[in-house]
């Protein structure tokens, strides 16, 4: 794993994770994954502290097992007082979710998941009542928007998302 900041052609940095192989298919496992400022922040903190290549390392030449990772957790989980069902996979789920509830597609979720369709995402995607009427306000806004375009004479081809010329609108 390999973690780098770019820009954006806006100028906007962004930090990625290289991945260069996981459990699925190698296609879909090795692959690029988006860091959030915080995340990636959190990461070159504990790249500094340690005195390893690894991010996540027992001493300075072997990475962390994902048993020791996972048995880490359940120590600070019970630590807090979190519920045993809050397991390391949970913040897999809310990620996802959260991407979700931001508007991600389902295609993109895919991708940042790294899964090989869109029926295996779609397990980590758990909606809120709020989310799902959220997305209806907003197709409403967009359907009022469409009809105010129609009465200004601006009808949208709906194949190419374009204005077509005054001449070709009819009504």
């Amino acid at each position: 794993m390999l973690a780098l900041t770019m820009l954006t052609p806006a100028g906007r940095m962004f930090s990625v994770i290289i991945c260069r192989s996981g459990k699925g298919r190698p296609v879909t496992a090795a692959r690029s994954v988006n860091l959030t400022s915080r995340a990636a922040a959190m990461l070159e903190l504990r790249r500094q502290a340690s005195a390893s290549a690894f991010v996540f390392a027992v001493g300075s030449k072997k990475p962390l097992l994902p048993s020791s990772l996972a048995h880490l957790h359940a120590r600070v989980r019970r630590r807090l007082k979190l519920p045993a069902e809050f397991v390391l996979y949970s913040l897999r789920h809310t990620a996802l979710t959260r991407l979700g509830e931001n508007g991600a597609d389902a295609f993109t979720i895919m991708r940042i998941a790294g899964h090989s369709s869109v029926t295996t995402s779609q397990r980590y995607v758990h909606p809120s009542s709020e989310t799902v009427a959220f997305a209806i306000v907003r197709l409403d806004t967009s359907n009022q928007q469409a009809l105010e375009r129609v009465a200004d004479g601006k009808r949208t081809d709906t194949r190419t998302g374009t204005v077509p010329a005054a001449s070709s609108v009819s009504h």
